[in-house]
Formats: structure tokens, C-alpha cells, sequence
């Protein structure tokens, strides 16, 4: 149980810094299209 517990965490831990990275490289799209 506490095994499975721990992936889960991994996975969420993943899915939080995908999302930033891509939140991040986002903006950096949108500010190189406003020049």
C-alpha cells in the first residue's frame, strides 16, 4: 500500500513540473510573438 502511495506521488510530483515547464515555455512563445 505504502508502495503504491509513493508512485502515485511520483507521478503527481511529474505531472506539476510538466505542467510548469510547459506553463513556462508558454510564455516564452507568447512574449517572442509580441515583438
Amino acid at each position: 500500500m505504502k508502495k503504491l502511495f509513493l508512485i502515485d506521488l511520483l507521478w503527481i510530483g511529474l505531472a506539476i513540473l510538466a505542467g510548469l515547464v510547459w506553463s513556462q515555455h508558454d510564455q516564452n512563445e507568447y512574449a517572442s510573438q509580441l515583438d
